[in-house]
């Protein structure tokens, strides 16, 4: 019993003593600061994933500019004998580019997602957007800490 407690205890010891911090422990709010916002492409995408992420801007000496080109696509994958839908697939793709002074920083973020046709229009509408929801979330997840580590 007590050969079992002393290596999980030194386990505690080490882990607690050696600065280990999760990265999403301070997610809601990215450490950067953002002078200016330019929004290119599908405006309405680039504002949801700009609100789930949390900046806002602020200005100082140290500050970027952050510039976001979204772009949302719905292709249709496969088809029946008659030329009905059976699959498609969404796919969100983003490019975001930090600029300060001379210094460019680029970087493409993509999520895709296949799913299949439903009999109801409604219910895949519905399906449709929980999808498109759910990219922005992972991709927000990924620019976020993305932010977090040009500080």
């Amino acid at each position: 019993m007590i050969k079992k407690i002393i290596p999980i205890i030194s386990i505690i010891f080490f882990l607690y003593s050696c600065g280990y911090q999760p990265i999403y422990t301070n997610k809601d709010k990215a450490t950067i600061s953002i002078s200016e916002i330019i929004i290119i492409g599908n405006k309405d995408l680039s504002k949801q994933i700009l609100s789930s992420i949390n900046i806002k801007e602020s200005y100082g000496d140290d500050s970027y500019v952050l510039t976001l080109n979204t772009e949302h696509i719905d292709n249709i994958t496969s088809k029946d004998n008659s030329g009905n839908p059976l699959t498609f697939q969404k796919s969100i793709n983003v490019n975001l580019n930090l600029k300060k002074d001379t210094n460019i920083i680029s970087k493409n973020f993509n999520a895709n997602f296949s799913y299949s046709n439903k009999e109801s229009k409604f219910d895949l509408k519905e399906y449709q957007n929980t999808i498109k929801n759910n990219l922005i979330r992972e991709i927000s997840e990924k620019i976020s800490i993305f932010l977090k580590l040009q500080k």
